[in-house]
């Protein structure tokens, strides 16, 4: 069992929280490779939207941090 199947499993143990709907995880590997776990998520189309709106969330987040690094 690897550090990524543990994390894996709880994942997918936390999208079966009351409060969580959907947990994606993005494993980004040395060696370039990329690989994205989804859990609670009904389709495709889903997880992209949900990886989409991760994406406003971190770059709002960054703009803010670096507005007030200025």
């Amino acid at each position: 069992m690897t550090d990524v199947d543990i994390l894996e499993g709880v994942a997918h143990h936390a999208s079966r929280h009351d409060e969580i709907s959907a947990v994606i995880t993005v494993y980004l590997f040395a060696d370039g490779d990329v690989r994205i776990g989804e859990h609670g998520v009904m389709n495709s189309h889903q997880t992209v939207g949900l990886l989409g709106r991760a994406a406003e969330v971190i770059c709002r987040a960054l703009e803010k941090e670096s507005a007030g690094a200025a």
